[in-house]
């Protein structure tokens, strides 16, 4: 697990002695005691993507995290992508926000007038025409709200699509810093490669949308890597991609007969019998990694080229034209 520095754990103790009847507490420092206001608070932040801290650091700090979530991550871009291509729409959305607190503030006030008439009321309260004029009024404000949030998030629905595939490719960036630690990409940087996509892609439908910002990607990121590492990154944007698309089927189980004869292939020849037919691409190349890993590169290449398309693992010419996008958008992500 990871540990604190020695020298906070004395800022950080259990028991904190208090100064008699004064609204302080107390930490030691060396032989010296320091008294201090009771509503201080100390924040100490880590650069860990994914920190373990022991159950004895756990019990003393209460630990937040702030690390970027794909539900967080999928609202942002849900709302940046709606304002690029309906920014009458999210204006709206905008303004339906503040007109939702105020529209809530007078419904608590038309409530309030209610139950003040209610209980000043003499006789049958149906018989007052001013209460009545109250009630429709509470009712015309409530369906109010109700109509414009439905027609807008109606609209915004045909852009979630888009938010969802694009927020699993940021995490497979993200995941790079598992290969290696210098694989570091900030999210306003691809933020930056998500909106060029938006302005630069033709007006042809999401599926063309997704098939040009996926490769955008791909080519932006695989400049920085390693030449070991760039079929495993194209083989994991398009395995993320068919999860989400409930496209691999983990449950499959392969018989010792199978696995015999698959010994004996080569990486492009079929497999033996019904497991041809029976296995998709994914699977067999799950069968292929057990039994014959000397052929997994050549299994993955066909893999990502069947999947994705052929572009994705040949190799990217990094010319000045295709560099320079790249360097603004860096410049940007760096003054910002």
């Amino acid at each position: 697990p990871n540990t604190l520095c020695a020298g906070l754990y004395s800022l950080i103790p259990r028991d904190k002695p208090t100064n008699g009847s004064k609204r302080c507490t107390a930490l030691k420092l060396g032989d010296s005691v320091i008294f201090y206001h009771e509503n201080f608070k100390m924040y100490i932040t880590t650069k860990l993507p994914n920190p373990h801290y022991s159950p004895e650091v756990s019990t003393k700090v209460t630990l937040i995290n702030f690390t970027l979530s794909p539900s967080g991550l999928e609202d942002q871009l849900l709302g940046q992508v709606v304002a690029e291509e309906r920014p009458d729409l999210e204006e709206a959305k905008n303004q339906l926000i503040i007109s939702n607190a105020k529209m809530k503030q007078e419904l608590k006030e038309i409530e309030d007038e209610i139950l003040f008439r209610l209980s000043h009321t003499e006789g049958n309260p149906v018989d007052n025409e001013e209460l009545i004029q109250v009630l429709g009024a509470s009712k015309i404000k409530a369906g109010e709200i109700k109509k414009t949030e439905q027609d807008i998030d109606a609209t915004r629905l045909e852009y979630v699509p888009v938010a969802v595939r694009t927020q699993i490719l940021f995490f497979c960036v993200s995941d790079l810093s598992n290969v290696d630690p210098m694989y570091q990409y900030s999210l306003e940087w691809f933020l930056g490669i998500f909106m060029a996509g938006i302005a630069n892609s033709e007006k042809a439908g999401r599926e063309k949308f997704h098939s040009f910002f996926t490769f955008s990607l791909y080519s932006n990121v695989s400049r920085s890597l390693f030449e070991k590492n760039k079929l495993m990154f194209a083989f994991l944007l398009c395995a993320r991609i068919m999860m989400n698309e409930n496209k691999i089927d983990m449950k499959l189980s392969v018989s010792n007969t199978v696995c015999m004869c698959v010994c004996l292939l080569a990486s492009r020849e079929p497999l033996p019998g019904e497991w041809d037919t029976k296995l998709d691409s994914f699977q067999k190349l799950l069968v292929l990694r057990c039994l014959r890993a000397d052929c997994l590169v050549q299994g993955l290449q066909d893999f990502v080229s069947a999947q994705l398309g052929q572009r994705f693992v040949e190799p990217q010419v990094a010319s000045l034209s295709c560099l320079l996008p790249s360097y603004r958008l860096i410049s940007v992500t760096v003054a910002y």
